[in-house]
């Protein structure tokens, strides 16, 4: 394999991890935004719960 190529290769994957990093962090920083807003994003009436599970 030709050092051009190599190159470009390399290039590829560093493009790709930098766009993958991007991506987490915008969505770690949507996540953020959500949680300090303090509204309740879903509600179930204890009622209607049967079963609780812990992963």
């Amino acid at each position: 394999m030709n050092r051009s190529k190599r190159l470009y290769i390399l290039l590829g994957i560093l493009a790709a991890a930098c766009i993958g990093t991007f991506a987490v962090t915008q969505m770690e920083e949507r996540k953020e935004q959500i949680r300090e807003t303090g509204e309740i994003i879903l509600e179930l009436p204890s009622e209607s719960v049967q079963f609780l599970s812990c992963w």
